[in-house]
């Protein structure tokens, strides 16, 4: 489950402009790696200050003829900063360009924060051990597919990073 909104911006609004919009709120833009149809940007932010983000914000912006929307994503695990920085990302674009966007709490519709946000130190807290549950687990896994035979065990990367830095024929280049 994830928090997931859509702006609609008027026809005619300066692509370069939503650009340098997302750039000023701390977007940085990245590259997945997928071809999507009418998509011209693709961006994240993540405020690594003070432990507050926890997994961040996807921005992706399309464009059909002459009307461009923005798609926001964070996840179900993000933290109190996440959701604050998704509501005035979809906040500031409307008011600067114009135009609506859409949540599940409704059209023009912010999100609730469920509390008050945490202390640096509460947040630091359970960063340290979200990453340390997640790095057993990945230990977990190459141990149960720890052989050289097998799926996991290929001569070439697959691509996917998190497969291919548990094969052991690949274990060198990891290094």
């Amino acid at each position: 489950m994830s928090y997931t909104s859509e702006s609609e911006l008027p026809e005619g609004t300066n692509l370069r402009r939503v650009f340098e919009v997302l750039e000023l709120l701390g977007y940085k833009s990245t590259k997945d790696g997928l071809s999507l149809p009418n998509r011209v940007g693709t961006y994240f932010w993540y405020e690594e200050n003070e432990y507050k983000s926890w997994t961040g914000i996807e921005l992706d912006i399309y464009r059909e003829d002459s009307v461009i929307k923005i798609g926001t994503r964070s996840r179900v695990s993000r933290s109190y900063w996440d959701l604050a920085h998704q509501n005035r990302t979809l906040k500031l674009i409307r008011d600067l360009f114009g135009g609506h966007f859409t949540t599940d709490a409704g059209r023009n519709r912010c999100w609730i924060p469920d509390g008050p946000p945490p202390s640096p130190l509460s947040s630091g807290s359970y960063l340290a051990r979200w990453r340390f549950h997640n790095a057993l687990g990945k230990a977990r896994i190459y141990l149960m597919t720890r052989k050289l035979e097998g799926d996991i065990a290929r001569e070439k990367p697959t691509g996917l990073a998190f497969m291919d830095q548990m094969n052991p024929r690949l274990l060198s280049n990891n290094l």
